[in-house]
């Protein structure tokens, strides 16, 4: 153009049409919480019949969502009994869901907790009720997951849902302006696992079946979070690295307690790593170094934890808590708390007993 060759009106005006980053409504750690609070009184207010059953149901489906990152729909709507299952690997049980959708059939891992929600819906569906959640899954039924106690499908969870957010005040997203949804799950699933689980984008893409693309599309406004050790001018720290996986992985595995257990429709501690993941957080805002389930804001000396510590390992004997609650109990305490021969004695015990898994034991005698 300098040199006369092409006039400035002959050449195209190209605009970048690129895509721009699309932030979905999901939940923050503690409006996640207050929804699970809800919950309970919110189930006992409506009607009896078949409303309380739709909302006894919406509510193990809701739970299911945030802790698998399954897609609401297209594939929550294809899960059979026969694609839930458990594999054991280093000792430790984890729970497995083969779910087909958008991008063809795979496997996900889901976190501890999601055991206890599918195990309530067996508990209320009356075909299969009579057996025990082990015969369940050997018999590979071939009947969907999420059905109302008389068996039967319903297609009104998304209007159920809009109840729900109606009347607890959350379905305005404040950080998008957007309506939240059945999706807000997966969405919240996903952040939870970027921030919280330190899981890397291609773990996270391949667990919820999706591209590495897509996932730095719709959470690149977490990356100055996920990036914050770097941007503050942390050193990197590959020990703390290693102890955060092994977290995430002892969240993730089941006992021998809560696989055998019943749990009715009783309140379970549905959040029972929320706490803890708030924390974390919290502690890395500021600066400081926690690994998941690690409350380094309230360090205890051994002595005053003694009784806390002794009552967590009375609720996991009793089957009243997780493994991966009870390592979150002993991280409570902080550097201070040292195992005691007492506590030595009880996961030795527990591990004879195949209740406890190699790995915890391991964590509890270092001190978590």
């Amino acid at each position: 153009m300098s040199r006369g060759y092409v006039e400035k009106r002959q050449i195209p005006d190209l605009t970048n049409k690129g895509k721009k980053s699309e932030r979905r409504p999901d939940f923050r750690i503690e409006e996640y919480r207050t929804l699970i609070r809800k919950l309970p009184a919110w189930i006992e207010a409506g009607r009896d019949g078949k409303s309380r059953e739709m909302r006894h149901l919406l509510r193990d489906y809701i739970l299911i969502l945030a802790n698998t990152g399954i897609r609401p729909g297209t594939e929550t709507d294809s899960l059979m009994w026969r694609h839930v299952h458990l594999f054991t690997e280093n000792g430790q049980q984890f729970l497995e869901l083969r779910v087909d959708g958008k991008t063809g059939p795979r496997d996900l891992i889901c976190r501890a907790n999601t055991i206890n929600f599918l195990k309530r819906i067996h508990e209320r569906t009356k075909d299969i009720a009579h057996l025990s959640f082990d015969e369940l899954l050997d018999a590979k039924i071939d009947k969907p997951v999420f059905r109302l106690p008389n068996g039967t499908v319903t297609k009104n969870l998304r209007q159920t849902f809009k109840i729900l957010m109606d009347d607890t005040g959350l379905l305005s997203c404040p950080r998008t302006g957007l309506n939240r949804t059945l999706y807000s799950f997966r969405h919240t699933y996903a952040t939870f696992a970027l921030l919280n689980d330190g899981m890397s984008i291609h773990t996270l893409a391949v667990q919820m079946g999706t591209s590495i693309q897509m996932i730095e599309r719709h959470y690149s406004h977490l990356q100055p979070r996920l990036q914050k050790e770097v941007l503050t001018g942390k050193r990197h720290d590959p020990d703390q690295d290693e102890a955060a996986t092994k977290a995430t992985v002892a969240s993730n595995a089941i006992s021998a307690d809560n696989l055998k257990n019943r749990v009715g429709n009783t309140a379970i501690d549905e959040p029972d790593e929320l706490d803890a993941l708030i924390k974390a957080d919290e502690a890395a805002e500021h600066g400081q170094t926690a690994v998941p389930g690690q409350d380094i804001n309230k360090l205890s000396s051994p002595t005053s934890m003694a009784p806390a510590i002794d009552k967590a390992f009375d609720m996991f004997d009793a089957g009243k808590l997780t493994e991966a609650s009870l390592l979150v109990t002993l991280r409570s305490g902080g550097a201070a708390y040292q195992c005691s021969e007492q506590h030595k004695l009880r996961a030795l015990k527990a591990v004879e007993e195949q209740r406890l898994s190699e790995e915890a034991l391991q964590a509890i005698l270092v001190g978590t």
